[in-house]
């Protein structure tokens, strides 16, 4: 069976900081890049997210969601 694991908070300096954030994605985008991010972040594909968003909005609650999460995650931050 395989675990997903995830990855510790670390250090604001630290160079992976971004990456171990939960954030909304900038390259990996359709609409706001909150699949994006949760897949980033969970390794899960981003498609599946935006799948279940869909699944959920059938029963209600999946836009409610989806839009929360737009306002309550920050964006990533650029990268130098």
């Amino acid at each position: 069976m395989n675990r997903t694991t995830f990855l510790p908070v670390q250090d604001r300096n630290s160079p992976n900081h971004s990456r171990l954030r939960l954030t909304r994605s900038r390259t990996n985008k359709r609409i706001a890049g909150v699949a994006g991010g949760l897949a980033e972040r969970t390794g899960v594909d981003a498609v599946v997210w935006r799948v279940g968003f869909l699944l959920l909005t059938t029963v209600g609650v999946g836009l409610l969601t989806y839009c929360l999460l737009w306002v309550l995650m920050p964006k990533e931050e650029k990268r130098r």
